[in-house]
């Protein structure tokens, strides 16, 4: 993804205070808050990335990042994303035994403060 594209299409995080002076949006920006799946049949995994880029002079550590469910946990590469630099984090969601609309949280904890995203969708019962 080119780094225009990515600038145009992005999400200034907004309202979570850092510092009493300063906002999570002036260290991070994300591709998209929200992700929706739509319609996913049961048995095979939906998955998304949800992209951090670091529009700070200072490196950005995820210390922790967890769903709001157990029995999934997300992906990340653990080191520090460096100033101009991105960061994916893997959405990977188990449908199997989880038939119906779904929409669940995933929390990042940083350095600089916390972000939280949100991914929803329908799973699909199979037949038998």
């Amino acid at each position: 993804m080119a780094s225009s594209s990515f600038a145009q299409d992005s999400t200034r995080l907004q309202n979570n205070s850092i510092k009493k002076s300063e906002k999570i949006e002036e260290y991070i920006r994300v591709n998209k808050l929200v992700h929706d799946f739509g319609d996913v049949n049961e048995g095979i995994n939906a998955e998304c990335d949800f992209i951090i880029e670091n529009i700070s002079t200072d490196p950005i550590v995820i210390d922790r990042a967890y769903f709001s469910y157990s029995g999934d946990s997300p992906q990340w590469d653990k080191n520090p994303i460096f100033p101009n630099k991105k960061r994916i984090i893997k959405v990977i969601y188990h449908t199997m035994g989880r038939p119906g609309h779904f929409s669940k949280t995933l929390y990042i904890r940083t350095n600089v403060g916390e972000l939280n995203f949100i991914f929803k969708g329908t799973v699909i019962q199979m037949k038998d």
